[in-house]
Order: structure tokens, then C-alpha cells, then sequence
């Protein structure tokens, strides 16, 4: 229906509420606001006003002040903060029962926005509608400047602190806004620098990577000091990279302890031992996986990368040439014998898959010639004792 009487109404009575995106659909991390007949991502725990002069035949009329940009779905485009249009009445929740921080900015964005990692506390209500500062708990902030702000259920208010903190003190301030709890609770894994598309670019062209199929399989983040590093593949980026937190602990501990591990007793060079990190999780234990696999949405494997001897930071195959022009061999069997011997003595493995018959430790499944697959109990970590 077109302009409904609160509608009408509110304009003159300048009811223009703050709400909070919230999916009818539990397990989803996207609702959809309509432009001109298309769709696009509202993400969960995105902050929108109600705008009463946006017209719609369903839904209400809202413009979006922040979106939550690191939930995502393959195919859709989310909408823009700034942007106006019609959403669902039943996907939008009361500000009261939420809390908001600031998120780092995302890669290829520029626009001012505030310090990364505030935790701002609780948005005081307004039905303002005119474009006026946005106060929170700590501080009123002009609405341009909150578009990266989450907002999060109050009732985990203090594990996302207690996170923030822990992963903070032990990497620096430089996480700050980049360490993410899902609603559903799942870390991701923390990184320092998400690559924007310049520096994608750059990476394209030292890796000599031509094909769509082969840029797909690029690094496209850095953890602290390099010591971890993810490729993406074909996945909605930011969507793949969730697990249980002590999941996540355990993670870092061994790309940590490795790369210390195999540099100072000279197995390799330190490029040659880096961890590169693939698939871990999607945003919940959604079944069917989105992310295809079999076991993953548990939270408790990761996909690891082949290590080589020559620096490339493309994939390898144990029984496959590369597939770069003019780019021959590069798969390190001894080194990735090391790694394996190194995990089994000091994590607690439930499941390790690689199929090179020549290394001993794992066990052959079908899909695993240029990757490892690792999965790891919830008992205590051998580092920790």
C-alpha cells in the first residue's frame, strides 16, 4: 500500500524512530530492503530510522544510517548507508534490547567514519527526523560517521568486550574493531588487513594469477605480523572465516607456535612457513553447510593450504603441476611432513585429511590433493599446560 496514516502522520509529527535489523528467519544473517523494485542485504544488526516520506506498497519506509558489512551472502548486493527504501515491519527490533560498537572500516572504503572498536553502549531514542547527532552511551556521533556501527543483543554485550580486549591485548590496538562475534556465537578469525581491490591487484600480478579460477584462490587477508594469512576461494568474502572461539584460540596458537617453531629451528624461511588459512566456518551451524562442506559447520576444522619452497603464496597439489604459465613445481613434501608431526604432538587432532600416500599422519579422503583438512577437540591444548 502506498503512504499508510502513520505515515502521514508522522511527518507531521516528526516519528521517525531508530530500529534494528533483526531476520524473522533465526539462522539468517540478512534481511532485504526494496529500491525500485530491487532487493538488497540488510545485515543483521544494521541500524536504520523509519523515513516516513519513503513510499511503499509494503513494509516500511526506512534509510539505513550503518550496515554490519562483514555479513554476506553470495549474489547479494547490500544496501548502502545512506540509502533509502522498504523493509519488512517484522525484520526491524527495538534499540533498547541492543548495544553498539564501531567495526574498523571496511577495505575500499573512505569515507569518515569514528575510531574503530568503541564500544558506544546504549542509542538513546529520538523520533527526530531532521539530521541531528546520534547519541549514544559514551558520546553523540553526526549520522555520516556511524556507518560502520553494530548494534548487538545486549545479553552478549560482555562477551564481545571481554573478546575485544583479550584478542587486543595480545596483538595491539590494531585489531580494534576487527575482532567479530556472531549472533550465533562464532568467532572469525582475527585479521589485521582485509586486502581492498588495488591491493588485490597487486597480489594478481606477483602471483601471476591471469584466470578468474586462479584470482578466486589469492590471498585476500593478513593476520598480525603475517603470522597467519586466508584465501578466500569462491566464497562471499568475510563468510568463511567463523569457528568456535576456543576453536579460534587454538587456531592462532598453532600458526603462532609453528611459524616460531619451524624459523628458529631452520626447517624453512619464514614466508615458507607461514600458515595460509581457508574455510573454517559460515556465520552459524547452518545445515546444509553454504559453505559445501561436511563437517566444517561444527566450528571445530579449518582448511590449510600446502606449504612450498619457493614463496609463492598460490596453492599447491602433491600430484599436480601448477597451473601458472612458466611456473613449475613449488610443493614442499618434507615441509608439510614437519607441519603434520608438529600438529600431532601438540594439538588434540580429531581428524587430519591430506592424500599424499607419502606422508604419514593423515588419513586420505577424496578432495584433499591441495589442501589439508584439520579438525581439533574442545580438550586442552598441549601449549597451555
Amino acid at each position: 500500500m502506498w503512504l499508510t496514516l502513520w505515515t502521514v502522520l508522522g511527518i507531521a509529527k516528526a516519528a521517525c524512530p531508530f530500529l534494528v535489523v533483526q531476520p524473522d528467519d533465526d539462522r539468517s544473517v540478512l534481511s532485504y530492503m526494496t529500491v525500485e523494485e530491487v532487493d538488497y542485504g540488510l545485515a543483521r544488526g544494521s541500524l536504520v530510522r523509519k523515513d516516513p516520506q519513503v513510499q511503499c506498497d509494503s513494509g516500511v519506509g526506512v534509510s539505513v544510517l550503518s550496515q554490519v558489512y562483514f555479513y554476506r551472502i553470495n549474489g547479494v548486493k547490500l544496501a548502502e548507508p545512506g540509502s533509502v527504501g522498504c523493509v519488512a515491519e517484522t525484520e526491524l527490533g527495538a534499540v533498547g534490547d541492543y548495544r553498539f560498537m564501531s567495526l574498523a572500516r571496511p577495505p575500499d572504503s573512505t569515507e569518515p567514519v569514528m575510531e574503530a572498536g568503541l564500544f558506544l553502549g546504549a542509542l538513546h531514542a529520538s523520533d527526530v527526523c531532521s539530521d541531528v547527532p546520534i547519541q549514544f552511551d559514551k558520546d553523540a556521533y553526526p549520522s555520516q560517521e556511524v556507518r560502520w556501527v553494530r548494534a548487538i543483543p545486549a545479553s552478549s554485550w560482555t562477551e564481545h568486550l571481554t573478546l575485544q580486549d583479550k584478542w587486543t591485548e595480545r596483538f595491539g590496538s590494531v585489531l580494534a574493531g576487527r575482532i567479530w562475534l556472531s549472533d550465533w556465537g562464532y568467532l572469525s578469525l582475527p585479521m589485521l588487513r582485509y586486502r581492498d581491490q588495488s591491493q588485490l591487484a597487486e597480489e594478481w600480478k606477483r602471483e601471476q594469477l591471469t584466470t578468474t579460477a586462479q584470482r578466486e584462490r589469492a590471498v585476500s587477508a593478513l593476520g598480525p605480523s603475517e603470522i597467519w594469512l586466508h584465501f578466500l576461494g569462491s566464497d562471499a568474502r568475510f563468510s568463511d572465516v567463523w569457528a568456535e572461539p576456543d576453536f579460534i584460540d587454538r587456531l592462532v596458537d598453532l600458526a603462532e607456535s609453528w611459524q616460531n617453531w619451524c624459523v628458529g629451528n631452520q626447517i624453512a624461511q619464514r614466508e615458507h612457513c607461514t600458515l595460509q588459512i581457508g574455510d573454517l566456518a559460515w556465520y552459524n551451524d547452518r545445515q546444509p553447510d553454504p559453505l559445501g562442506h561436511k563437517d566444517h559447520f561444527s566450528g571445530r576444522c579449518v582448511d590449510l593450504r600446502l606449504f612450498r619452497n619457493d614463496g609463492s603464496r598460490y596453492e599447491a597439489y602433491w600430484n599436480r603441476p601448477d597451473d601458472r604459465v612458466g611456473v613449475e613445481g613449488g610443493y614442499d613434501q618434507e615441509l608439510n611432513q614437519a607441519f603434520v608431526h608438529f600438529v600431532a604432538e601438540r594439538f588434540p587432532v580429531s581428524a587430519f585429511y591430506f592424500n599424499d600416500p607419502e606422508v604419514t599422519g593423515v588419513t586420505a579422503a577424496r578432495g584433499h590433493d591441495d589442501h589439508m583438512h584439520l579438525c581439533m577437540t574442545e580438550t586442552g591444548n598441549p601449549l597451555d599446560e
